[in-house]
Order: structure tokens, then sequence, then C-alpha cells
């Protein structure tokens, strides 16, 4: 896999990083291993003091590690805000937004399974639409919104997402 930069280089950077989110091919290249689980405490544990470790798995979802709790977090089921995958550019860059706004919103030590989520709906609903950057930039938060109440029910999409 070609990477801007070198291993030592990236090692350098993560290494002050409070966050870190490798995607899936990054994370077990950097560990060593092809154990999403195993590589994500790897990366926690090898890489610095992270306050949070997320890796990104396309389909599969995302992983995310506290150093204390893996938690798993499933994409979200577009279809039933009436959406599709149409282009992932982005995805990555929209997941990781919506991990710091999750965070910054609940903060850290809230469950990693909201954090996910709140992660996860940002990402889906990027990749809803043509191209990174939304027409109408209103129009992310209610979407978000409405997808994690379509998938997790209105009362959490209220809870995560406040009005």
């Amino acid at each position: 896999m070609q990477y801007i930069g070198t291993a030592a280089q990236y090692e350098k950077v993560a290494r002050g990083a409070t966050v870190l989110k490798p995607c899936d091919a990054a994370a077990t290249e950097l560990a060593g291993t092809d154990d999403l689980e195993k590589a994500i405490q790897k990366i926690h544990r090898d890489f610095g003091s992270h306050r949070l470790v997320a890796i990104t798995a396309a389909a599969k979802g995302s992983l995310l590690y506290d150093g204390k709790n893996v938690h798993w977090e499933n994409v979200l089921d577009l279809s039933k805000v009436g959406r599709k995958l149409v282009d992932p550019c982005g995805a990555g860059d929209a997941y990781f937004g919506g991990l710091n706004a999750a965070l910054n919103l609940l903060g850290f030590g809230a469950p990693l399974a909201d954090i996910g989520t709140i992660a996860n709906a940002t990402a889906g609903i990027c990749c809803s639409e043509y191209g990174a950057f939304p027409v109408d930039p209103e129009t992310p938060r209610a979407a978000i919104k409405n997808l994690i109440a379509a998938n997790r029910g209105a009362a959490t999409a209220d809870r995560l997402i406040p009005a």
C-alpha cells in the first residue's frame, strides 16, 4: 500500500495525536496483523497515549478503542431514510469530522457506541451524495439526525444530536 511519507514520519505524527483514525488497511499494516481488534489495541499501546483510536473499515463499519473498551459500530442503513450509497469520496474525512463532533458534544468517556453512531452517520450521509461537500450546509445535521433516528430510534437521535 502506498502512503504519503514514511512509517517513521507517520509514527512521529501519530505519537502526538489525541485521536488517531487509520483506515483498516493502514491499521493492519502498522500493527502487523489482519485482526482489527488486535491491531487497534497494538496501535493504541505502541503509538502513544491516545485518548481514542478509531479504525474505519468501509462497509464493515468502524472499530473504536479507548484503552479499556473495544466497540464495533455497524454501518447505518441508508435505505431507512430513502438514501443509498452513491459516492464514497470523502467518507473517511466525514467520519473523522463526525468523530470529533461527537467528542465535542459528548466528551471523552462517553459510550463508544454513541461516539461511533455519530461518526458512522456522518460518513453515511456523505456517501449518499455526490462529492465530498454538501451543497446546503444545513442539510447534513438534519440528515445525520434522521439517519440515527431511523436506525437507533428517535430518543437516541434526540439525545445524541440536540436541537
